[in-house]
C-alpha cells in the first residue's frame, strides 16, 4: 500500500462493474452543444451555464442549474451506507436528466423555429 494514498478494498463485483463500465461504449451523441460560463466568479450570475446555438446565429439559452431543488431522498427505515448512496445517486441522476432533457427541449425549440430545414447539429458532426 502506498503511503501516499488510502485505496479502498474493493469487492470483486465492484471490480467487475468498474471493469464493465470502462469497456462500455460513448454515450450517444447529443444535440447539446459545449457549455460556456460567461460570468466571472465574483459575478451576482456566476455559476450561469450558457448553450450558444452550433449554427451561428446568435441565439443562446442560460441556466442557472444550482437554482434547482434537490428533490427528496428516498431510503428505508434502517438504511445502510448502500442504500444511502444509492438514494443520492438516484436523486442525482433524476435532477441531470431532467436538466439535460429542458436544454434539449428549449434547443430543439429554437431549431425548429428558426432553423427549419437544416439538421440539427450533432456533438458528433462537430
Amino acid at each position: 500500500m502506498s503511503a501516499c494514498f488510502d485505496f479502498p478494498d474493493l469487492s470483486a463485483a465492484e471490480v467487475e462493474t468498474m471493469l464493465r463500465a470502462r469497456a462500455a461504449p460513448p454515450p450517444e451523441p447529443g444535440i447539446i452543444p459545449r457549455p460556456e460560463y460567461p460570468y466571472p466568479l465574483r459575478h451576482l450570475l456566476a455559476g450561469t451555464v450558457r448553450y450558444r446555438c452550433p449554427h451561428d446565429c446568435g441565439w443562446w439559452h442560460d441556466e442557472l442549474p444550482d437554482m434547482e431543488q434537490p428533490g427528496p431522498l428516498v431510503f428505508p427505515a434502517d438504511p445502510t451506507p448502500a442504500d444511502i448512496t444509492q438514494a443520492i445517486t438516484t436523486a442525482a441522476n433524476a435532477r441531470h436528466d431532467a436538466y439535460r432533457a429542458r436544454v434539449e427541449c428549449v434547443l430543439t425549440e429554437h431549431f425548429d423555429a428558426a432553423h427549419e430545414g437544416r439538421p440539427t447539429p450533432n456533438e458528433g458532426e462537430r
